[in-house]
């Protein structure tokens, strides 16, 4: 139960520095998250009425994810590198909750250790982000 927290806390630093290196910080507040660092929601409009809506995410097959824009993809594929620095695997559960897509508690058990193959091709509506299968984790 402590190890999760701590990997929570730990996840949400992270996502917190990326969004403020790439956005200037414009994700939700805790406030508005109930989260301890603010977080960048890909499947969400922003409340801000001078921001642009965030992009959908759509499930093409069980670890691709469709986004709207390359930058978008390549965002998501940078918080996965952080994750994986940290944790030494990021989870399929991981990366659909950084676009927006809700996972499944088996989505926590299958992941990767390895990331460097991930590609980001384009597709005729959008980018899919191209993820290695993804093996059981212990």
């Amino acid at each position: 139960m402590i190890v999760p927290a701590i990997k929570k806390m730990i996840y949400d630093v992270l996502v917190g520095g990326v969004d403020m290196t790439f956005n200037g910080g414009r994700g939700r507040s805790s406030s508005q998250t109930g989260r301890t660092a603010s977080y960048v929601s890909y499947d969400r409009f922003s409340s801000r009425v001078n921001e642009s809506p965030a992009p959908s995410a759509r499930r093409v097959g069980y670890e691709d994810v469709k986004l709207d824009t390359r930058m978008d993809a390549e965002k998501v594929l940078h918080q996965m590198d952080g994750l994986m620095e940290t944790y030494r695997m990021v989870t399929v559960a991981d990366l659909y909750d950084l676009v927006g897509i809700d996972a499944t508690p088996q989505d926590q058990n299958y992941g990767w250790t390895n990331i460097k193959n991930a590609d980001i091709k384009r597709v005729a509506d959008g980018y899919v982000i191209k993820m290695p299968r993804p093996c059981p984790l212990d």
